[in-house]
């Protein structure tokens, strides 16, 4: 990235964050619950980032838009393996003759390799492979039509078995997404709650100290602060993050706020 586009990044993340302390000021907004921000992102990815700064939204929106992906890649890959499934063990039926229902992978393998249960217990018997043998009984002996066929089955069986095969991935993934929205909510909302109570803070004591400032029982704290921010008392003039290293290891940012009064 280069110093003009961080520039740019660090200007808007500043004003993002400017504009949604005032707001949470003038309404006097309690801080937000960490755990709860957790929670959410964890029920749903992003989720816990909504209602922060419009940078944090902006990240939530990333976790929720890849979650919806891969909640659409795992429903279309679903489909698409049921349908695989379903191809080879009708074909199975039609041209090998031989019911499908319940059956083991070693029957399925047998029959992708073997034209025939024959041919398949006497290499069986040749190898001396006494427990591979599978039982000679009517409704398992297949007899492949061609070779054509039989290839044929082979390959849709190694399909439908890959396309299974990704599923746990993409849900490996989605709770990955999980776990990784649900921490980057927790220190957002964290670092939220601090450079509120520290806005809060610094204007409080401001005003509290002004020589023009008459104090009102019925108005409430947050509602001056931002009375005297509006009128150029108290502005935000910098925000920074700095990051943290602990034992060579980057463990988060630390956010820096500068006043001018």
């Amino acid at each position: 990235m280069s110093g003009s586009e961080s520039g740019l990044l660090s200007e808007s993340l500043r004003e993002s964050l400017r504009e949604s302390l005032l707001v949470s000021l003038e309404h006097d907004d309690p801080p937000a619950n960490e755990r709860t921000a957790l929670l959410k992102s964890l029920i749903m990815p992003g989720w816990g980032h909504f209602g922060l700064s419009e940078a944090d939204a902006i990240r939530g929106r990333i976790h929720m838009g890849t979650d919806l992906s891969m909640i659409a890649a795992y429903a279309g890959l679903g489909v698409r393996a049921s349908s695989l499934t379903d191809d080879y063990l009708t074909l199975a039926e039609l041209r090998a003759g031989v019911p499908m229902s319940n059956r083991d992978r070693t029957f399925l393998l047998a029959m992708g390799n073997f034209n025939s249960l024959e041919a398949y217990n006497d290499y069986q018997l040749r190898s001396r492979n006494w427990n591979q043998l599978i039982e000679d009984i009517p409704e398992n002996r297949w007899q492949w039509t061609t070779d054509d066929d039989r290839r044929r089955f082979r390959d849709i069986r190694e399909r439908a078995d890959q396309t299974n095969n990704q599923l746990p991935a993409i849900l490996g993934f989605m709770v990955m997404n999980r776990v990784l929205s649900g921490i980057s909510a927790f220190n957002r909302t964290r670092s939220w709650n601090d450079a509120h109570q520290l806005a809060k803070t610094v204007t409080s004591r401001y005003q509290s100290h002004s020589p023009n400032h008459q104090d009102r029982p019925d108005e409430p704290v947050a509602k001056r602060n931002t009375k005297g921010a509006e009128k150029g008392r108290i502005q935000f003039s910098n925000l920074t993050f700095r990051p943290v290293i602990i034992h060579q290891q980057h463990a988060g940012f630390t956010t820096h706020l500068q006043f001018r009064f």
